[in-house]
């Protein structure tokens, strides 16, 4: 069997017409990434959420970590997310300025915050 991830930070992106740039928010942890593209957006997120923990690993304080975004955040990472499934599920292409990732917690396998 595959091995599962045992913890995900989930990630919102969004495309902020009013601003012309992607945004991607980490929902547990409230960082936020931005980018012209979604995988700048990504690649920024997943930065942040690295110095976050090593911070957090620095100051031996996991209660740095745990921040969550506001709830309609949640809610539109809900909507991202089931637009996603239905679209793969029906198999239909669709443009959308929304997107529902997940990234593995820790996303280093040298923090001390890995499962073992």
């Amino acid at each position: 069997m595959d091995k599962i991830c045992e913890t995900t930070i989930n990630i919102l992106g969004f495309f902020d017409k009013e601003e012309n740039i992607w945004s991607a928010v980490a929902l547990e942890l409230d960082l936020w990434g931005y980018g012209d593209t979604k995988d700048e957006s990504l690649k920024e997120i997943i930065e942040a959420i690295q110095a976050q923990i090593g911070f957090s690993e620095f100051k031996n304080n996991p209660d740095l970590l745990l921040h969550p975004a506001p709830a309609m955040y949640f809610h539109m990472y809900a909507q991202a997310q089931n637009e996603a499934l239905q679209a793969g599920v029906y198999h239909n292409a669709i443009e959308r300025d929304t997107f529902a990732a997940g990234i593995p917690f820790p996303t280093d396998s040298n923090s001390r915050y890995a499962v073992a």
